[in-house]
């Protein structure tokens, strides 16, 4: 698994697992990336209870990149 692939409804868990690995190995700009990109297909399929977590882990990563806005 790589953060390059693309959203994928059946890889949904595995790229967030990801995105939260990236973050703790201190890639925040990796997680964001990835992030940012599962974000509005989480959107699309209805999953707010996704794009609630996929949010707080986008803050944790802006936050780990020194972003407070």
């Amino acid at each position: 698994m790589t953060a390059d692939l693309s959203p994928s409804y059946a890889r949904e868990y595995e790229q967030v697992t990801l995105a939260r690995y990236l973050l703790a190995l201190g890639d925040a700009r990796a997680a964001r990336l990835l992030l940012e990109r599962l974000v509005p297909f989480a959107k699309r399929g209805g999953r707010q209870g996704v794009v609630a977590e996929l949010a707080l882990l986008l803050a944790l990563a802006f936050d780990a990149m020194g972003d407070s806005s």
